[in-house]
């Protein structure tokens, strides 16, 4: 059985990763399918967990859960460009983002009353 390329039509081997004509990854066929369309990853838990820790660090233990935003995010991007197929990138990245305007923000409030 031949796998055709959902981009460019070419058919390759069926054991095929990566369409030989245009490079397109290739999907495995999900049981019952001839093709690879219809196929929809996991979301990773990790990129969750980035954002709700950073979204929970912007109004309290920001300092603390920032970081754990940060490295919860990063271990999800990991973990989905090891596994392209996962979904989440969107929600790591910005977990990562908030997290580190979470630490910012609580670092200035931390200097303002330091200096008063």
């Amino acid at each position: 059985m031949r796998n055709r390329c959902p981009s460019c039509g070419h058919e390759n081997d069926n054991g095929a990763v990566f369409c030989a004509q245009c490079g397109h990854e290739l999907k495995a066929a999900p049981a019952g399918s001839a093709s690879g369309e219809g196929r929809t990853g996991k979301e990773v838990k990790e990129a969750q967990d980035a954002l709700v820790y950073s979204l929970i660090g912007i109004f309290c233990f920001g300092i603390f859960l920032g970081p754990f935003a940060i490295t919860k995010g990063m271990k999800a991007l990991n973990i989905i460009k090891d596994d392209p197929v996962r979904t989440g990138k969107g929600k790591a990245i910005a977990g990562m983002v908030i997290g580190i305007a979470g630490i910012v923000g609580w670092l200035a409030v931390l200097m303002f009353h330091l200096s008063r």
